[in-house]
């Protein structure tokens, strides 16, 4: 299939992003000012934590403005995207700024798109979500190295089905903390721009049924509790990816679709302490109960 075609030559992790998204990516020039008339939706500063990122809507679509060196243009129903980059920006900063805009392109295409990760045995997935720093891609990379498979790290781009839903497949490595990385016993990764370590693992190639969908907290004991319905809805509402929360029609398609979501995926709390040292026996509860 093209999409394996695409796997065998090692694609940079943002194709199969883009390839699940139905996006079209090309290169273009970086604007030198604001965009005439643009309109700011949200903004996001390096004072909270993260590389700064402003989202523009305009005449034709969007324009996201990403470290004050890339400008990327959106097309208003996200089946194209232009990104434009500052001279002499290392390939994999603009790789890095594709991951952080691409899963809000979601939206403008119908595709719900989590924040989380996602691992396989045997056919059937597990999604973890929650936070950054909550232990999704240490929990994924742990467990494929007891032979797990990944499907996707830090973004979950799912397909509904009349009888149920799917990952498709958006990574084939792991970015860790250093911590994460030392414990597991990794090397030979590579740094990323955002100071973590990502790590080549066998990738899925195809769609990938998913069974649950976990949401990381703190406890004394790993331990599953399904979530009440309501809570579900407001966990998978919580951790959708968004690049206008403000466009009405935009919501109301939101609106459908997250029951849609709920209504065909068991949600449930992931409790575990904080440390790595449960791992394997929080990975050992999940295939035990799950999988």
């Amino acid at each position: 299939s093209g999409l394996e075609s695409r796997l065998a030559e090692k694609p940079v992790p943002t194709d199969l992003l883009a390839q699940a998204l139905g996006v079209e990516i090309e290169r273009g020039p970086p604007s030198s000012r604001r965009e005439d008339g643009g309109a700011l939706l949200w903004e996001r500063t390096a004072a909270e934590g993260a590389k700064p990122l402003a989202v523009y809507r305009v005449k034709d679509g969007y324009v996201a403005r990403a470290r004050g060196t890339h400008d990327l243009r959106i097309r208003a129903d996200g089946a194209a995207l232009t990104l434009g980059s500052a001279v002499g920006v290392d390939p994999e900063v603009d790789d890095e700024v594709l991951r952080q805009v691409l899963p809000l392109v979601g939206q403008l295409r119908g595709i719900p798109v989590l924040h989380g990760a996602a691992f396989s045995i045997e056919g059937r997935a597990v999604a973890l979500l929650g936070p950054s720093g909550s232990g999704k891609s240490t929990l994924v990379a742990a467990a494929c190295r007891r032979g797990a498979t990944l499907v996707a790290d830090d973004c979950l781009v799912l397909a509904v089905a009349s009888d149920g839903l799917a990952i498709l497949p958006t990574s084939r490595r792991i970015r860790l903390r250093g911590a994460g990385e030392a414990h597991l016993g990794l090397s030979g990764g590579s740094a990323t721009p955002d100071g973590k370590t990502a790590f080549e693992a066998e990738g899925a190639v195809a769609p990938v049924p998913l069974v649950a969908a976990l949401h990381l907290v703190l406890g004394d004991v790993p331990a599953i509790v399904p979530l009440r319905p309501r809570d579900a809805m407001m966990e998978l509402t919580k951790n959708l990816f968004r690049l206008d929360p403000r466009d009405p029609a935009l919501l109301a398609r939101e609106l459908e679709m997250v029951p849609a979501v709920a209504a065909r995926l068991p949600v449930a709390t992931l409790s575990f302490p904080l440390g790595l040292a449960v791992l394997d026996e929080t990975l050992a509860l999940i295939e035990r109960e799950l999988l």
